[in-house]
């Protein structure tokens, strides 16, 4: 690793560097005078500082690698969020609200922006009622996944073993605690290694779960650290400039370049959509993933779990939306989430990049656009694997 210009040196430096890795000796190890014993760590790994590396004493040829290596405590962080009391919500008052809010609005005659507002609005009402906001103090402490309450028992057991045979030091006190310390080591193997077996085999031949999984158990999942702030309101006023000033700096660059315009394949044309019904509506809900983003009225999983109350109200957007050739500005506006482009990088604005979240029912109505009937039917011929759900993207043929 010391010969700058040596094939293989530069082979393997190029594969650290693919997986972020780092390489930290930088004396020679070997009796010939060369590198060839290894420390290497994650690159920008904050829980683990490696310091003072040095070779020391031969054992055969090779030297021996001293380092420090400091494990970074995880701190403990406490804070106040404000969160809707769901575990005493009385679910069929919550339910016979909803239904009767639903069976009011569906007769009534209104545009798609106005049905969008009574839709936030509403839900929003009828849950902040049965689901009151409340001040709430939480702790938190990373914790595997694979920890379950019977490994916290076992390991309790081991515990009050341990305190017992240290008062009493009776020999078969002190043989029963390391048999128990013995058997919670196995059981402990057996739960991370069912776990991790799971999580893979979830994932079926879905490659892109696949790639997500790996990394979460690699530890590639981490939160999105943010830059040092004082003030939350003045670090989005920044990161909204910049994210509006770069967006701007791209349109300038764009100014007096030739615009593409696609030659015309055919002369068919549509001028209105069909209309969905619940079940197609129901299908493509069922098919997506109950994520919630801030500015919902609902958490997804509980429109899921009425999805029989708000079916009727959802198609009816749908359908307005459809035939009027209407998006209501509310599923325009998203909550943008800086993240940063890579984990390597300082903390600083420019190396973040703007994520949008949109209102989880424009993410019901579009798909219902994009996949119409009537627009399959005369317009698209799938040629490949366009409009599939998990595959790639590839080339439509128009008529």
């Amino acid at each position: 690793m010391d010969v700058e210009n040596d094939a293989e040196k530069i082979k393997f430096s190029y594969l650290l560097d693919t997986f972020g890795l780092e390489q930290h000796v930088t004396q020679a190890t070997h009796r010939s005078g060369h590198i060839l014993d290894l420390l290497i760590s994650k690159q920008g790994d904050r829980d683990l500082r490696i310091e003072n590396t040095q070779t020391t004493g031969e054992i055969s040829d090779h030297q021996v690698v001293r380092a420090n290596l400091t494990l970074m405590k995880p701190k403990i962080l406490r804070s106040n969020i404000w969160v809707h009391s769901t575990k005493t919500m009385d679910t069929n008052a919550f339910r016979d609200d909803m239904m009767e809010w639903v069976n009011t609005l569906v007769p009534r005659e209104l545009s798609t922006e106005q049905l969008a507002e009574c839709y936030n609005s509403g839900l929003t009402e009828i849950f902040n009622r049965h689901a009151p906001l409340k001040k709430t103090k939480i702790t938190s402490r990373p914790r595997p996944e694979w920890i379950n309450d019977e490994l916290l028992a076992l390991k309790r057991r081991v515990r009050q073993a341990e305190r017992k045979s240290k008062v009493t030091q009776n020999e078969e006190h002190i043989l029963a605690w390391k048999q128990m310390k013995i058997d919670y080591r196995k059981t402990l193997r057996f739960t991370k290694s069912n776990y991790v077996n799971d999580k893979i085999a979830s994932c079926g031949n879905d490659s892109k779960q696949l790639f997500i999984t790996v990394n979460e158990l690699l530890g590639r999942g981490k939160p999105n650290p943010l830059p040092d702030h004082n003030n939350d309101g003045e670090l989005a006023e920044l990161f909204n400039d910049f994210f509006i000033s770069k967006i701007q700096r791209i349109r300038d660059s764009m100014d007096g370049e030739e615009l593409f315009i696609p030659s015309v394949h055919s002369s068919s044309s549509f001028t209105d959509l069909e209309s969905c019904s619940e079940k197609a509506v129901h299908k493509i809900i069922s098919n997506m993933k109950s994520t919630t983003c801030g500015s919902d009225p609902l958490p997804t999983k509980y429109v899921k779990n009425n999805i029989d109350i708000l079916l009727p109200l959802i198609t009816k957007i749908v359908n307005l939306s459809l035939s009027r050739g209407e998006f209501s500005s509310l599923w325009k506006t998203s909550i943008i989430i800086p993240l940063l482009k890579k984990s390597t990088l300082d903390h600083e604005i420019k190396n973040y990049r703007p994520v949008n979240n949109l209102p989880w029912i424009s993410k019901v109505v579009e798909p219902l656009i994009t996949f119409r009937k009537c627009l399959l039917n005369r317009i698209v011929i799938i040629t490949a694997y366009g409009h599939m759900t998990n595959k790639g993207f590839r080339y439509l043929q128009l008529k």
